[in-house]
Formats: structure tokens, C-alpha cells, sequence
């Protein structure tokens, strides 16, 4: 049987890895990208040593054009299921305009 895919946007974050775990939790057949900053690698590997081997690494950036992926990292994804946009700036003293754009903006490029 082939696996569920999902990528999740902000998978190493509060709500976010709560989503991730769920996920794997309630299907054995699932498969979690996280679109995960390059600085927030080794939050990822913490996470994904809980996680297991269903939880893969997705590096890019959601403010970059196509979520600044590499060809073979979009080859390797392949066909995706499921988005779950879980990505925020959560710097509370940020200004509107800056901690909106990125949220408002990049799933719809």
C-alpha cells in the first residue's frame, strides 16, 4: 500500500510538532515532510528522533519562491496528499506587516 504523504509548514514549532506527532500517531501508513529552515535542522532531528523514520526533512524556506526547494528535494517528495500550513512568525514585537506576509502569502505561490 503506498504511504499517505503530508508536508507540514512549521512542523518544528509549538503547535506544529503537535500536529506532526498526531499524524504519525493515528496513521501507520503515513509519511510527514516538514519544510524546515536550514538553522532549524537540528530542532528537526531532535524531534525526529521521537518522531521515527516516517518524519523526513523538507529544506527550504516559505518566504522563498517555490519554498526555496532544490530539484531533487521536490523529486524525492514526489506527489503530495496533504498540506498543513502551521507556519507563523511568533515574535510578538514584530511588526504586522512582517510577521503577516509570509503566513498570508507564500502557500498560495
Amino acid at each position: 500500500m503506498a504511504r499517505m504523504r503530508y508536508v507540514v509548514t512549521g512542523g518544528t514549532g509549538f503547535i506544529g510538532r503537535r500536529v506532526v506527532s498526531r499524524i504519525l500517531d493515528r496513521s501507520e501508513d503515513a509519511e510527514v515532510w516538514v519544510l524546515v529552515r536550514r538553522g532549524s535542522l537540528a530542532r528537526f532531528e531532535r524531534l525526529a528522533a521521537e518522531w521515527g523514520p516516517r518524519a523526513k526533512p523538507l529544506v527550504g524556506d516559505l518566504t522563498a519562491v517555490d519554498l526555496g526547494l532544490a530539484d531533487e528535494a521536490v523529486a524525492e517528495l514526489g506527489t503530495v496528499d496533504h498540506v498543513v500550513h502551521c507556519a507563523a512568525i511568533y515574535d510578538i514585537t514584530a511588526a504586522r506587516p512582517s510577521s503577516g506576509r509570509p503566513t498570508w502569502t507564500a502557500p498560495a505561490r
